[in-house]
């Protein structure tokens, strides 16, 4: 069997899981003979290093120099270790038409999470909390910065109250969220139709650590502690779940997403 078709490469949603994920997929590459890894420096950090095409990162390359170094990889059996989140595709049409063609014969791993609401809220919160820290500015809202969640989960409630970060539904984002939905279920599950569907619901660490081979991770971590609903002002709040609701009902729950 050729070595891309034991070569994970992760798509989803943002606000999926992915830099867990993918860190059990990061230590796979590391004990192939064949994975190159991004490294992490002090200007990367565990979401950012795996995004080798994201529009931020690995700039001293532009995409057509990623594709041309990736390309140069394959022709001696070496395969970059790196994810791709969906907007990156939406953004990139003749990206998205590349990869499709370069990588059909990898493992694709199409990482899904049925509670689309908790998808929906902690895009908002983390779109809302960038907007006004910045990311050149500050950084400490990112979780996954290093391998200790409680400490950049205080980050992240010092940085709130060090902004006074007002949390309001904001309809440009959850506009930009619903045509996200749209672009993973219309255009790149179709694209990759009898690729592996992961569902992050039924992931846990001893799960991933066994599908990959790997010891158990632990430089990357969900939050424990963080609810994102109580920064809302009620009303705020009422505004996002009359807008979710109204889109689940409609389209949302014909994807198979679940609400609670």
């Amino acid at each position: 069997m050729s070595f891309k078709a034991y070569s994970p490469i992760l798509i989803s949603m943002p606000r999926n899981g992915s830099t867990w994920v993918q860190s059990y997929i990061r230590a796979y590459y590391k004990k192939s003979n064949y994975g190159v890894i991004p490294s992490i420096t002090n200007k990367l950090n565990y979401s950012t290093v795996n995004e080798f095409f994201g529009p931020k990162d690995f700039t001293q390359l532009d995409t057509k120099a990623k594709i041309n170094l990736i390309e140069t990889l394959e022709k001696i059996n070496l395969v970059m270790c790196h994810k791709v989140l969906v907007d990156m595709f939406k953004e990139q049409p003749e990206f998205f038409k590349w990869f499709q063609s370069f990588y059909k014969d990898y493992n694709i791993i199409l990482l899904r999470r049925r509670n689309i609401w908790k998808t929906c809220i902690s895009w908002m919160f983390h779109s809302t909390v960038s907007l006004y820290i910045g990311a050149a500015e500050d950084k400490s809202h990112h979780w996954h910065n290093n391998g200790d969640s409680e400490i950049n989960e205080d980050k992240l409630k010092s940085s709130i109250q060090t902004y006074k970060i007002p949390f309001k539904f904001h309809k440009d984002y959850f506009d930009h969220f619903v045509r996200m939905v749209r672009f993973f279920q219309d255009e790149v599950l179709p694209a990759f139709p009898n690729k592996w569907q992961m569902w992050l619901e039924d992931l846990t660490d001893e799960k991933l650590a066994e599908m990959f081979k790997v010891e158990v991770q632990t430089q990357v971590a969900p939050f424990k502690h963080t609810n994102y609903i109580k920064y809302y002002d009620p009303k705020e709040l009422k505004l996002m779940q009359d807008a979710f609701e109204e889109r689940f009902e409609n389209e949302f729950r014909f994807y198979g997403y679940e609400y609670k």
